[in-house]
């Protein structure tokens, strides 16, 4: 029969085996990813992406390296048994700017963007951005709303982005229409939209 002391210390061995054991197996998942390219990125950051070397775990690394908006290019390659994950970074942002926006705080369209300084610049989140911006526009009554954007190539290698806003003036409504009415008259339909809640 064996003591209490002796079972604890095979207990000990046997926990301290599957520990080894998944470390190896998590070390040897992440080492056989590569990262290529990327000079602003930290290689382990991008294999953070990747939870292992399976294709399914390949392809949603992909699509969440992509989404995050680092990048302007982002591929996997295979060779032999490791998967070499290939970046390309935007030039790197110095700041972002908003022009001719008066109605609309710069504050409120900053939480909105996902551009921001510091970060690496991507035409596809920034076109994202001005889509997002001209909502908010519409949103606040101003439908006619154009926003677009440009950079600026610094000397030291970075760019500022300029968001452009033309606000435009309220969109109102000049006059409303009711067709198919035959129960209720037109004054009595607009009467009953015109009465407070």
């Amino acid at each position: 029969m064996l003591s209490t002391r002796a079972i604890s210390i095979r207990r000990s061995f046997v926990v301290a085996f599957l520990v080894a054991f998944v470390g190896s197996v998590a070390l040897a998942s992440t080492s056989d990813i590569e990262v290529v390219g990327g000079s602003h990125g930290d290689a382990d950051v991008i294999r953070s992406y990747f939870a292992g070397t399976s294709d399914a775990e390949v392809q949603a690394g992909l699509e969440a390296l992509r989404t995050s908006g680092r990048f302007t290019n982002v591929s996997v390659s295979r060779s032999g048994g490791r998967v070499i994950v290939h970046v390309s970074e935007g030039n790197l942002i110095n700041r972002v700017a908003f022009e001719g926006n008066s109605k609309v705080k710069t504050d409120t369209l900053q939480t909105e963007i996902r551009t921001k300084a510091h970060g690496s610049f991507n035409p596809q989140v920034a076109d994202q951005d001005v889509a997002r911006m001209t909502e908010i526009y519409k949103r606040s009554g101003r439908a006619a709303a154009k926003v677009s954007y440009r950079t600026v190539q610094l000397p030291n290698g970075k760019i500022d982005v300029v968001f452009s806003i033309e606000e435009g003036d309220k969109t109102g409504i000049k006059e409303i229409k009711f067709i198919g009415n035959e129960v209720y008259s037109t004054s009595r339909l607009v009467g009953l939209m015109r009465r407070p809640r």
